[in-house]
Parts: C-alpha cells; structure tokens; sequence
C-alpha cells in the first residue's frame, strides 16, 4: 500500500504597486502614485500617473525606468554592463556612488511599510482602500521623518 503525501498548494497573492518619489537627503515621500496591479511595469505606472515637476530635479532611478521621460526630470540610472564585458573601475565607482543615494529610497519605502498592515497579504477587494492605506502608511512616515530630530519641550 502506497501513502500519497500531502501537498499543499500555496495561491498566488494578488500583489499591488505604487510609485513613490522622496527626497534623497531626508527620505521625505514627495509624491505617491496611484494603486497598480502588481503586474503592471514600473515604467508604465510611471508614464500613466504622468508625473510633471516645476523645477528642475535630479532623479536616481533604477534601470527598470530605462529611457522614462518625466517633464523636468533628469534620470539618473546605474552602467549597464556590456554583454560579454566587464564594466569599467570608474563605472563600478559610480555605480556604488548612485546605489548609496538609491539606498535612501528603500529606506522610505520600508519607513512606510512600518504600518504592519501594508506588510502582509491584504485581503480587501477594491484598490481605493489600499490607495487609502498607503497613504496613511506615508503619511505616519512623513510624520516620523520630520519629528525625528525635534527635541520635546516641557
């Protein structure tokens, strides 16, 4: 007699993205994009929200936003390696360089998932409550960035 095991078969989570664009120096959530499946490219999350600065700004970007033209927006992405070659020293120094800035972003992004709720499976149905919960999510997270090196006085 044979004993079949258990399998479990896990589903597949409904995953959901956003962009967010904070300030490299205080991790400051500048701007939150819209609720997106989790299927949809980041490029073109970006390009649909159509983001537009009024003054000219540097952004660090990673290669997944290739070629992104963003009014006022300069994108600043990492060297590319080469098929078949190696990158430069000088290219791997910068690359270290941008990745150091990019570094502060995930910060953000963490800061924000902080709220436990935007950490784990949400099993609501309609994108406007998420939109509602990440932007509660930023909102503390703002909060926290700028209370941070404020003294409490008596």
């Amino acid at each position: 007699m044979k004993f079949r095991k258990n399998i479990t078969v896990e589903k597949k989570a409904h995953t959901v993205k956003n962009t967010i664009i904070s300030v490299k120096t205080s991790n400051y959530v500048l701007y939150l994009g819209s609720t997106y499946e989790g299927k949809e490219h980041d490029k073109t999350i970006l390009e649909e929200d159509e983001v537009r600065f009024t003054e000219k700004i540097e952004g660090y970007v990673d290669l997944a936003y290739l070629n992104v033209k963003i009014k006022n927006m300069t994108a600043i992405l990492p060297h590319k390696k080469p098929k078949g070659k190696e990158l430069t020293e000088l290219q791997k120094d910068e690359n270290k360089e941008k990745s150091k800035i990019r570094v502060g972003v995930e910060h953000s992004i963490s800061g924000i998932k902080r709220m436990f709720t935007l950490k784990y499976k949400l099993r609501v149905k309609k994108y406007y409550q998420h939109d509602q919960l990440m932007l509660l999510g930023c909102g503390l997270h703002n909060f926290r960035v700028k209370n941070r090196n404020q003294t409490i006085i008596n």
